[in-house]
């Protein structure tokens, strides 16, 4: 009786290790992939330029985490003076910025007339480009806003 309890005893302790240990590192493996914010080395991005006018700017692909892009050619846009490249609310830095993700770089344009507060579809002045023109025409939109008023003291 004492040689079966020795026997059981073993076998379960075989058993549960056989068991434990491979379950302990698959929880680990799952725990570090899912919490893993490190980059695969195979990983490539792609960095799309909305030009927002009518020169297109070819987007750059295959790029590895940590490459510098090199900034397109001038582009322009009638009544516009371009401002620069952003990624959201940030201007894009050529000389410093990286990619570690696949975005979209969006053109600012300064309409070069008038001063345009896009989320109140507002002029809200004259630049000194517009203060020199005889024959401003207000146009129905601003960089694909539309204008909808004419701040009090836009014309001053």
């Amino acid at each position: 009786m004492k040689n079966t309890k020795n026997k059981f005893k073993t076998l379960s302790f075989v058993l549960l290790t056989l068991i434990l240990i491979p379950s302990m590192l698959l929880l680990v493996s799952c725990k570090k992939g899912k919490n893993n914010n490190s980059v695969p080395s195979n990983a490539s991005y792609t960095v799309v330029f909305d030009s927002k006018c009518e020169t297109t700017v070819e987007s750059l692909t295959n790029l590895q985490s940590g490459a510098k892009i090199t900034k397109p050619d001038e582009i322009t846009k009638e009544d516009y003076t371009f401002i620069g490249w952003y990624n959201g609310n940030e201007e894009w830095n050529f000389e410093e910025n990286t990619v570690n993700a696949d975005l979209t770089l969006t053109a600012k344009w300064q309409h070069k007339f008038f001063f345009f507060d896009e989320d109140n579809s507002t002029i809200t002045g004259l630049t000194d480009l517009g203060k020199e023109e005889s024959n401003v025409v207000i146009p129905e939109k601003i960089n694909d806003v539309e204008v909808l008023v004419i701040g009090e003291n836009a014309f001053l």
